[in-house]
């Protein structure tokens, strides 16, 4: 990952967004080799190439990005099929 002026920051150890939707929301970057991990959002981001990325901002303002925090875990709730009992009486109360 290069800043504005080429300067090389770190690698990308994640990209966040939504896939089914194809949506690019940022990337999470690790400076150096073990360096913190911060968050790039994806107005930042210039360009992706294959091994490369190009961010519009400088390399002095990098240490300004935020942490990066891993987005929760998407759940999904079902809803609870009725007792057998429930379900043959509110059938039966149709009738």
């Amino acid at each position: 990952m290069h800043a504005s002026g080429g300067e090389v920051i770190g690698s990308v150890t994640e990209v966040t967004g939504d896939k089914q939707d194809d949506i690019f929301d940022g990337l999470a970057v690790q400076f150096g080799r073990s360096g913190p991990v911060r968050y790039v959002p994806g107005e930042s981001v210039v360009a992706i190439y294959p091994g490369e990325v190009r961010l519009r901002i400088a390399f002095s303002e990098a240490d300004r990005l935020e942490p990066f925090a891993k987005p929760p875990p998407e759940i999904v709730i079902l809803p609870e099929k009725a007792p057998l009992r429930a379900r043959a009486r509110a059938w039966l109360s149709r009738k």
